[in-house]
């Protein structure tokens, strides 16, 4: 099966391309509309809306179903019998929604403080929650399953809060992301709109840190690394996690060969344990270089 997550930031529309399973042909759907995301629920779990699109492939007729799944803040990319390496997509962005969504959403980070303490208290949380007995086994699964996924959202919740704080923040760490981060890199433009771009620069770097989705843990590693310069804590405990927490949110609680996730308490809270010490390491490394700079 083939499967894509994209950030739904702003986004009202997607054109999905892939590669045909029968005869290799470059195939290009249509451009398929996002039905928005509740973004006012408590929880992303509520937030999910989708659209299912029939695409057929030029050259051998064959029929695919490629299914656009929105949710706060992400949504992903669904086509059976597909190779997920060769799903491309072309973002229709709705601007006004985009502008509106990005200013508030990254204006409440900014003011935030103490996220450190806040993942802690949410940690804490997720293991008073975790010893809760409600003597129904079936409750009790769906329960677990829910702290599961919640343990990836404090994950998220500080990644995404620590990179967006900083790098607004602090001129070094903004000089690092602009000079580092491959979707500016990347953009051209001549030397007569210099002040133009520079002018416009903090509201890219915004869009930008905002469109990231924050367990896509490789893509993570190499922004901290860059931007930080500090060594990021080794991710194979964290990438299962985050596979398990996708099939308990994507999958209804099956992975890929429709196996049922069993998760108990015990994974519960050793998959707290690990993803705790993870934040814990990354924290104490950006708190010894902030100390460093200043210290010079």
């Amino acid at each position: 099966m083939g499967f894509c997550e994209f950030s739904t930031h702003g986004v009202k529309a997607v054109i999905v391309n892939f590669i045909c399973s029968k005869c290799g042909e470059d195939v290009e759907s249509d451009e398929i509309n996002l039905f928005s995301p509740n973004i006012e629920t408590e929880k992303a779990s509520n937030s999910h809306s989708n659209n299912i699109d029939r695409t057929e492939c030029p050259k051998c007729g064959e029929n695919y179903d490629v299914g656009v799944f929105a949710r706060w803040p992400d949504g992903y990319i669904d086509i059976d019998d597909v190779d997920a390496e060769s799903i491309a997509l072309k973002i229709v962005e709705d601007e006004e929604y985009y502008d509106y969504v990005v200013s508030s959403q990254i204006d409440s980070i900014i003011e935030s403080s103490n996220f450190i303490i806040q993942f802690n208290q949410e940690i804490e949380n997720l293991k008073s929650l975790n010893n809760v007995n409600l003597h129904d086994i079936t409750l009790q699964e769906t329960l677990q399953k829910q702290i599961y996924s919640g343990i990836i959202t404090c994950l998220e919740d500080y990644l995404s809060t620590t990179l967006i704080q900083n790098v607004l923040n602090n001129d070094e760490y903004f000089k690092n992301f602009v000079k580092t981060y491959p979707n500016i890199k990347k953009r051209r433009f001549n030397l007569n709109e210099i002040y133009e771009k520079i002018d416009d620069l903090r509201d890219i770097v915004k869009m930008e840190l905002i469109e990231v989705i924050y367990h896509d843990l490789p893509k993570i590693k190499l922004m901290y690394q860059e931007t930080f310069k500090v060594d990021f804590p080794i991710i194979n405990d964290l990438m299962q996690i985050i596979m398990n927490r996708h099939d308990l949110v994507h999958r209804n609680g099956k992975n890929k060969d429709g196996k049922k996730i069993e998760i108990s308490s015990t994974d519960v809270l050793e998959a707290i344990d690990k993803v705790d010490q993870f934040v814990k390491d990354i924290d104490s490394k950006i708190f010894i270089k902030e100390n460093t700079i200043k210290a010079f």
